[in-house]
């Protein structure tokens, strides 16, 4: 896919695929992947389509996590700040391998909503700090 071309956060992909098999079938699953979920849109660093992921998401915050969320727009966190990053490693950036492992099952049997359901279960793990976190 020549119209993505190299985008931070894609080592963490490839990576994650040379743990489980060998270096040409994880060239065929980074290539096939650029086209599934989520991937175009950020990998593309498509905004106005990353926006909409991040509205989205903002509602099932404020749905799941209320206080979390009425905080966080508070002090001006914008969602993008961490589900670019989050998901476009597929939290290869915050996670142990392993953990980072189980999104990946999840997001493949699942779909996006998959990482809404572990973007949630991180913040919930880290609500009492974030509530307590000023910028």
């Amino acid at each position: 896919r020549p119209s993505v071309g190299y985008v931070q956060g894609m080592g963490y992909i490839a990576s994650t695929f040379l743990l489980y098999m060998e270096p040409a079938q994880a060239f065929v699953c980074m290539a096939n992947l650029l086209d599934k979920h989520h991937f175009p849109d950020f990998l593309m660093v498509d905004m106005e389509r990353i926006g909409r992921y991040a509205i989205a998401f903002n509602d099932e915050l404020s749905t799941h996590l209320p206080p979390l969320h009425k905080h966080l727009s508070t002090i001006g966190v914008d969602t993008r700040l961490y589900i670019v990053e989050w998901w476009m490693t597929l939290f290869g950036t915050i996670l142990p391998v392993e953990s980072a492992s189980i999104a990946w099952d999840l997001l493949l049997l699942e779909g996006v909503a998959a990482l809404v359901r572990v973007t949630l279960g991180l913040l919930h793990v880290l609500q009492d700090q974030l509530l307590g976190a000023t910028l």
